[in-house]
């Protein structure tokens, strides 16, 4: 239960960010693939504290500067495709 409101509030917040301005809505997309492709790649979490922290900050830093909310999103987006890479080539080792 607690992954899947994690999940539901990791998605809300580039959801609002879109919302407010549609002109962000490309950046907080490819931020929600990001989620999903993670979310998919694994049976079971790894590090959910670490992804957390993550998320909070970069959710945190794009609240308080929405202008950088572009670059944020789409940095996490990378980040979260490396991160399923990753866990996706351990996996088939």
């Amino acid at each position: 239960m607690r992954v899947v409101l994690d999940g539901i509030v990791c998605a809300s917040v580039p959801f609002a960010f879109a919302l407010a301005d549609p002109t962000r809505a490309l950046a907080a997309c490819f931020l929600l693939f990001g989620f999903v492709a993670v979310c998919s790649a694994s049976e079971k979490r790894v590090r959910p504290l670490i992804d957390a922290l993550i998320c909070t900050v970069a959710f945190a830093i794009a609240c308080f500067v929405p202008s950088l909310f572009g670059v944020i999103a789409y940095g996490l987006g990378i980040a979260c495709f490396v991160v399923t890479g990753v866990r996706l080539t351990r996996g088939s080792a």
